[in-house]
């Protein structure tokens, strides 16, 4: 065992110190725009394709709210029928927050509500402060530990596809990932490095999603 883990740690090593040979000058330039932040005006053609992309980021946010808007409804029907049939298993504050869901959704996909980019990421901030409230309320015992983060993961990564909005999206998926990682430090200390290098793997997946 110990000759097959000196092997195996000697290839991780390899990959490591390739993937930095190869791959580091892209990432060191990422965090270097990063840290810099824009430095001058945007050109003329910069605020057209801006407005380009953003026409089109709030069709496909229209368009996907016509179809959550009856996922919504169906799941809020459920949360409800589960309530009355077990009132200690599902709190009215998630109840309350897929019906707060489903009237963002109505909103936009009957076009009540004109949207436009500040509108669009006002109501994709409000969709992750409801994944965080109906996140709040899951049952963070080891029993159901496996379900919730599996839950918590399809939220993220569907708010990340309705908007694909990188700016919103790394602040959010930032906290989402502490939340989960302390959870995890709750329930079991010694789980809590797996999950870290989880939550490591599955953020950038989603942010990737993000724009």
């Amino acid at each position: 065992k110990m000759f097959m883990a000196s092997i195996v740690s000697a290839c991780a090593a390899i990959i490591l110190i390739a993937h930095c040979v190869g791959h580091g000058p892209d990432l060191l330039f990422v965090l270097s725009c990063v840290m810099r932040g824009p430095r001058a005006s945007p050109t003329k053609s910069q605020e057209l394709l801006d407005v380009a992309i953003w026409d089109i980021r709030i069709k496909h946010f229209i368009s996907a709210a016509r179809v959550y808007v009856h996922v919504t409804a169906v799941a809020t029907i459920g949360l409800v029928c589960a309530m009355f049939a077990q009132p200690t298993s599902m709190p009215p504050l998630q109840v309350s927050m897929a019906l707060l869901g489903w009237i963002q959704h109505h909103v936009v996909a009957t076009e009540t509500l004109t949207m436009n980019k500040a509108r669009m990421r006002l109501l994709v901030l409000l969709h992750y402060v409801q994944c965080g409230a109906f996140v709040y309320g899951l049952p963070s015992d080891c029993e159901h530990a496996i379900l919730t983060s599996a839950l918590v993961l399809t939220i993220r990564f569907t708010i990340s596809l309705l908007s694909a909005d990188i700016g919103t999206a790394v602040p959010a998926q930032a906290l989402f990932m502490m939340h989960e990682i302390w959870i995890a430090w709750k329930r079991d200390p010694s789980t809590a490095t797996t999950v870290f290098w989880y939550q490591l793997i599955a953020s950038p997946a989603i942010l990737a999603v993000s724009g």
